[in-house]
């Protein structure tokens, strides 16, 4: 049998390449900095066909009935796999998700011919609506987006192999760019650069990267975990720029000064 890990495995669950370049090293930083038994890895989803990243919530097939074990498909099983660790190692699993407006009402989903590009449907997220090529399709997506995010808010915990562990799950909105960046409509390629360079500065000044989250007045601030669900959930604010990640690093400091 070989020896369990020291540390205390945290998992990070995120959507794509530039989640990972804006937030890897720089909360691994901070969890080491508070706990330095803390060992943070982040993943992004890893489908059958090895390809990587995506946004899990509005996938076709996964639905509130079965994203629990889509989770520990995607994510957790070749996390497992790459490290050979098993899953009671893994003290802590966070989400980190993009709202992208799933919560407006249909009548803010906008037809705009302009996003009809070779076929395929833009999108482009304003403060009080969508507007997009395909509106029909947008309206689905957020169908799915919904039911799915709503039932991850209500998790505690995730089943894996038949471990139980922690989970809980934060938000950017309307995406990590519209927080970050103020700009909700970043081409692919200028969201990793710019997620890298977010990543650098912070990198060299942990408080300037809290300061970014707890002295934000668009941030949950004096929310419960529960009441910023609620709150993003309601009206536009799921297309606005709002986050409850500040509520994970109040709980992370709380945590180590409790200790």
């Amino acid at each position: 049998m070989g020896k369990r890990p020291k540390k205390k495995i945290v998992l990070i669950l995120v959507e794509g390449q530039s989640d990972m370049n804006a937030l890897q090293v720089v909360i691994s930083k901070l969890y080491e900095k508070v706990d330095e038994n803390a060992r943070v890895y982040f993943r992004t989803p890893i489908e059958n066909d090895h390809q990587r990243g995506g946004d899990i919530t509005s996938k076709f097939g996964i639905s509130a009935k079965n994203i629990n074990g889509c989770l520990a498909k995607l994510f957790i099983a070749p996390f497992l796999d790459e490290t050979g660790l098993c899953p009671k190692d893994i003290s802590e699993i966070i989400q980190i998700v993009d709202m992208d407006g799933a919560y407006i009402p249909d009548e803010a989903i906008k037809y705009d011919p302009h996003l009809l590009e070779d076929g395929n449907e833009k999108i482009h997220y304003d403060d009080d609506c969508i507007r997009t090529g395909n509106v029909q399709k947008i309206k689905e997506r957020n169908l799915r987006k919904v039911g799915n995010i709503s039932r991850l808010a209500e998790m505690k915990t995730l089943k894996v192999r038949p471990a139980i562990i922690p989970y809980s799950v934060y938000y950017f909105s309307c995406n990590l760019d519209h927080y970050i960046h103020h700009d909700a409509n970043l081409p692919p390629q200028e969201k990793c650069r710019r997620a890298q360079e977010y990543s650098i500065t912070c990198a060299e000044d942990l408080d300037y990267f809290l300061d970014t989250f707890l002295k934000d007045p668009d941030a949950a601030g004096d929310m419960s975990y529960e009441e910023s669900w609620s709150f993003i959930k309601d009206e536009m604010n799921s297309l606005r720029r709002h986050t409850n990640v500040d509520l994970l690093f109040k709980k992370l400091v709380n945590d180590d000064v409790e200790t």
